[in-house]
Parts: C-alpha cells; structure tokens; sequence
C-alpha cells in the first residue's frame, strides 16, 4: 500500500501548492456561486458537484471559496492518480509501470491544470477511472460484489457528468464478455438496477434548491418538465442535425484535437502509447484493448467531432481544451504496455549479444527505469504553466465590473467569462450587495422575484411585446430612478414613449442613459471615463501577463478590458467626431490585447483616410493575419491599394484572392454591406 499512498500525498501537495485562490475564467464562477448560494447552476445542474461544493465550502479555513471548492479538484484528482496505478497494476502486475504511468498522467497539462481550479472535470476523471477500474475487476474475476459497486457507481456519475456515458460502451463491453449470461438473470439485474438508481439520488437537490429561488437558478426546475429539461440540456442543442452537417468544420475540430496532443505530450509518450496498443494485441490482450480504445475513440476523436466546438478564437479553444483531457487517461493507459514492448525488445536484440539478458529478469526493471525520465520532464515543464496560486486575473474582472457602478445599480450581464466571475465576486466574496445582477438565461425567474418588475413585465405583456423584450423593458423601464447598465449595447429602439435610450461606456460596461434631455459634453464624458479606466487592474493584468498568455480561458479577460477602451474610442467618434482622441484609445486596446481585431481594422481606417497608406497596409496584413477568412480586411487592403496607393495590379491581386476564398467578388460583397 506504500506506493497508492505515496502517489496520493506526493500529487495532493504539489496541486495543492499550485491551487488557484481566484474564481479563474469559464464555468468556475457559476460552480462557486451556486454552491454559495445553495443554488443550482447551468445545465445540467452538476447536482453532486454543488453538494460537495457546498460540504467544502463550509470548511473552517481562511480561505476564499474558490480555494475551497478548489480543494474537490485536488482531492480528486489525486485519487484519479491512484486509480491509473491500480488499474495498471491489475492489468500487468508490474509496481513500476504502474507507478510511472500514474506519475505521467499526474503531470500532463490538462490533467494537472483542472486539479487545480474549482470545475468538474476532475472529479469526472475520477469516475472515469473508477468505473473503468471497477470493470476490469469484474471482468478479471467475476465477482458480483465488483457489479454491484459499479452500478452504484454509474448512477453517481451521471449526477456530476453526463459526458460519462460515452464511457459506458466500453463497460458494458467487459461486463458481457466476462459473462454475457448475466443478463439473464433477473435477481441480480434488480439488485444493479437498485443500486444505480440509488446513485441517482443527488438529482434531488435540484427540485429541492429551485423551489426556495435562490439568486442562481438555472432552469428554474420546480416542475418535472423543467428539471428534465435542465438535466438532459435540451436548451442547449446538443442533439446533431445530420442535415446540417458541415463536414469541413468537423475535420478541422478533429485536426484540432490532435494538435493539442501534439502540442501537450511529447512524441516519445505518444509513440510508446501506440506501441503499446499494438502489443496489447500481438499478447492476445484484444478485449481490453478493444474496451480501452473504445473509452478513447468516444470520449476523444468523437466527442470532438459531435461537439464541433468553434477554435477560432483563443476562448473558444479553451472552452473546448477542458473537454480534451477526458480522453487523455484512456489513452496514457497504453503507456505500460508500450514501457514492455519497448524493454522486451531491446532484452530480446541484447540477448543476440549476450544470453545473460534474457536469464535476469532485473535487466527488464533496469530499462523500465528509464521511462520514469517522462513524468519528471513533464513535471518541470508543466509546473509553471499550472501554477495559479498567487494569479488573480479573474478575481480583478469582477471587482472592475462591480466597483465604479453608483450605488443601487442594475447590471444586466451575458457572456459566460464576464457574468459569472462578477456573479463570484458579487454572491461569493460580498462585493456590491447594493447591485442587482441580471441576466438574459435567468431574467424570467429574477424578475418574477422582483414585485415591482413584475407587475411592469405584466403591464408591457399586453402590448404584444414578446416575453424576452417584456424583460428588458421592464427593466430599461427604471432608467430615471436607478442607474442600469449592461456590459452589451442591448437594442431598446423606440421601446419607451418619451424617452430617447441609448448606451454610453462606462467603464468596462455601457450605461443606459435618457438622451432625449442632451447627452454629456465631451469633456464629461472623457473624465468620467477616465477616472473609471485609472481605477481598474489594468497594471495587475500586466503584472500576470505571463499567466494569462499561458492560459487558453484567463487569455481572453484582457480582450474585455480592450473592448472597453475600444467602446470609448468608438463613442468619440460616433457622438462627438472626435477621431484624433479615440485613435490613443484604439492603439490603447491593442497594448492591452494585441488581438483586438477591430483595433487594426479602425486604426488602418483613422491612417488610410489620413493617407499614410504604409501604415493602414501594416494593420490591415496584421487584421488578416489574425484570421485568414477576414472579409473585411481583405475589402479594406483592397481599397488601401486601389485608392490610397493607386496600384491597380496589387488591388487587383487582392481582389482575385477574395474571390479565390469566398467565391464572391469585393464589389458584390461590399454593394451588399
């Protein structure tokens, strides 16, 4: 028992060093927040995670609770690792391999980054491995008592993950070839019915937390429609239309996945996984690898394929990068057996030199030895990648959304990273009580909360006004008596009679203002926005800059700081045709995001009306450069060339390569703008 727990203390200290303090970026806000609030968060209600979170978050240590429900990650984890050494113990016997394969999958990027941070997908490896490990103990042996823990088991993890059920072709394959009869028998498929059906029993908490309408409530599931709604993510639009399938797309997302392993492990582990696989088969070891492969190819290359998740954009790859590492266990499990193809093979070439080789078997273990080199190099390269306990990017996002706002403030909120770490610092850490948040996914709960909006939802409902606009009116309804602001530019048009609405930046979000009485000068508005921008975290963005660069999900907070000051810049040109000012604002955002792909686009534009045609070329190559199908940087170069430089023939190469790439021409397209 020596090596699982020194394996379990060793990996517990080095990410508990590392664990973040800060509510990070993507679903971590909404994981805390709904385990503060005893809420429920995004489907499908994560049931058994919010528990935990709220067990966790009631330890009595003086920590944040993003470092409390942080701590389920680390615990997990941990456990994971321990669990990848049994399996490999069970399937080879061997401590050694066990050992270096448990340390490899310990210290890969993905694995070792969500040990750290207060989401699910640890604690899902862990039932991944466990349910795997529970099956190979069936199939090994043929006890039931292996059967009946997994079937328990497998209704737990459907209450954390529904992503587990592409596990369950491979389980259900060990379990029929062990004993295909099984199914026969009645008693015992009670007896696992039984079992599985008590593993679904944290589904309760969900009806049970939606019926007291605590501040996060996704889904609203009081009724049984809502919850199986909720659980199943029918709102999410999951289930693949086969008509609309953009087979290239799929083939990039697919190109993707690979890249990132390319990317993340280094070629000598993914060689010797691929030996491994072979030799599984070359030792008659077909089934397991057949059930192995399988959980792979599922949970991995198909799921990629199904899910087809935008990477066009650093956030969206993040986003996705969380959902590749529930395939890296499956795959690392061909590790040990690659270890023996590879040692047997170098035994059996030196046993042709000298027969001594082939009668020791300790010359096995003394070349088994050397792959330990592969968890050491990925531990020191991935230690700084996935060290997050002094980074705060994320806490700083929710303080610089909530701090400038005047007291009694409505903030309408969307977008995953923005609303949900401002919703941790506002539920979670107490920042701004004062304001209320709101948010286009929950506004039908939150204002049937509210008796006031209510009755003014109520009110505008009978003017034919669909339900969705019914809320934000009823909202954009109370501009003269509090201040309301929403970080997007929501639409009002004509809605309120008498008033003219419109959005002026305010800081990192827009604040609705009644312009039909005038609209501030500029000076106003420049000191007010000035005042907001000296006081957000702009130098400790800078200071984490290396953190952030290193991190596909925290990359994506200092695009919403450049927005902003892309927003002002906007602002001075639209209201006061202030172009000189607004260009410090626009080269501002690139500073801060050098990214930003509309800072190129209206800085090219400020140099090429200017006539200073190199510099407009050298932003628009560089918008292009960014993204490839970039319409509008290749319209604007063409223009640059045609009428700022008057080189017909560059104009002309231009145009041909737009329509080489969008089968369309650059006046069609422009004619139709």
């Amino acid at each position: 028992m020596f090596l699982p727990f020194f394996l379990f203390i060793t990996t517990f200290a080095i990410y508990l060093h590392n664990l973040s303090s800060s509510v990070y970026g993507g679903d971590v806000g909404d994981f805390i927040t709904a385990a503060v609030v005893r809420g429920v968060p995004h489907p499908s209600g994560y049931p058994l995670f919010t528990l935990l979170g709220i067990l966790f978050n009631s330890l009595p240590i003086n920590q944040t609770p993003a470092f409390k429900m942080g701590l389920i990650s680390v615990v997990a984890s941990s456990f994971s690792v321990v669990l990848m050494y049994l399996i490999v113990l069970e399937l080879t016997k061997r401590k050694l391999l066990g050992f270096i394969t448990a340390l490899t999958l310990a210290f890969i990027y993905p694995f070792w980054l969500y040990a750290e941070l207060a989401e699910v997908f640890a604690l899902n490896s862990f039932f991944m491995l466990l349910l795997l490990f529970l099956a190979v103990l069936y199939h090994r042996r043929k006890k039931l008592i292996f059967l009946y823990i997994l079937s328990f088991s497998i209704g737990l993890s459907l209450t954390h993950h529904e992503i587990i059920v592409l596990l369950f072709p491979s389980i259900l394959f060990l379990i029929l070839t062990a004993n295909w009869r099984i199914i026969l028998k009645f008693s015992i498929l009670a007896r696992c019915a039984l079992l599985f059906l008590l593993g679904l029993l944290p589904y309760a908490y969900i009806p049970i937390a939606a019926f007291y309408n605590p501040p996060l409530n996704w889904g609203n599931a009081v009724t049984p429609e809502n919850f199986f709604r909720l659980i199943l993510r029918l709102d999410y639009g999951w289930v693949l239309d086969t008509t609309k399938i953009d087979w290239y797309f799929r083939f990039l997302t697919i190109k993707a996945y690979f890249a990132y392993w390319k990317a993340e492990l280094p070629p000598v582990l993914i060689g010797s996984c691929i030996l491994g696989a072979i030799y599984m088969i070359k030792k008659g070891q077909k089934l397991l690898f057949f059930s192995i492969f399988l959980a792979f190819f599922l949970t991995g290359v198909f799921f990629a394929w199904y899910s087809s998740t935008s990477i066009s954009h650093p956030f969206g790859f993040g986003v996705i990068e969380r959902f590749y590492m529930v395939s890296f266990p499956f795959f690392v499990l061909f590790f040990p057996f690659g270890i023996l193809f590879i040692t047997e093979s170098v035994i059996r070439i030196l046993g042709h030199v000298n027969p001594i080789f082939l009668k020791r078997s300790f010359y096995s273990t003394i070349f088994s030895v050397v792959f330990i080199a592969i968890p050491i190099f990925l531990f020191f390269y991935n230690f700084p990648k996935t060290d997050l306990h002094d980074v705060w990017t994320g806490d700083y996002l929710g303080e610089d959304v909530l701090l400038p706002l005047p007291k009694n403030s409505i903030l309408l909120l969307n977008a995953d990273t923005i609303l949900l770490n401002t919703f941790y610092m506002h539920y979670a850490r107490n920042t701004r009580k004062d304001v209320e948040i709101y948010t286009s996914s929950l506004l039908d709960v939150q204002i049937s909360k509210n008796n006031y909006l209510r009755k003014r939802k109520e009110e505008i409902l009978k003017k034919n006004i669909s339900n969705e606009q019914a809320n934000l009116l009823a909202i954009a309804s109370l501009v003269d008596e509090r201040p309301i602001f929403s970080n997007e530019e929501i639409p009002y048009n004509a809605w309120i009679k008498g008033k003219e609405l419109a959005w002026m930046p305010y800081g990192l979000v827009f604040k609705l203002i009644d312009s039909s009485n005038g609209k501030k000068s500029k000076t106003d508005f420049l000191d007010q926005q000035e005042k907001i921008l000296s006081s957000l975290h702009f130098s400790e963005l800078k200071k984490e800059k290396a953190a952030i660069k290193r991190s596909l999900t925290l990359s994506h907070i200092p695009e919403i700081y450049a927005l902003a000051l892309v927003n002002t810049a906007n602002y001075l040109v639209s209201n006061y045709n202030d172009r000189e000012t607004a260009k410090a604002y626009y080269e501002k955002s690139l500073s801060v995001y050098p990214a930003m792909k509309i800072g190129y686009e209206e800085l090219g534009m400020y140099y090429f009306n200017k006539k200073e045609c190199k510099k407009a070329e050298e932003l628009f190559n560089r918008l292009i450069s960014l993204n490839e199908k970039n319409k509008n940087g290749y319209v604007l170069l063409y223009f640059t060339y045609n009428d700022c430089y008057k080189d017909k023939k560059k104009a002309d190469s231009i145009a041909r390569k737009f329509k080489l790439l969008f089968s369309d021409s650059i006046k069609n397209y422009v004619s139709k703008q």
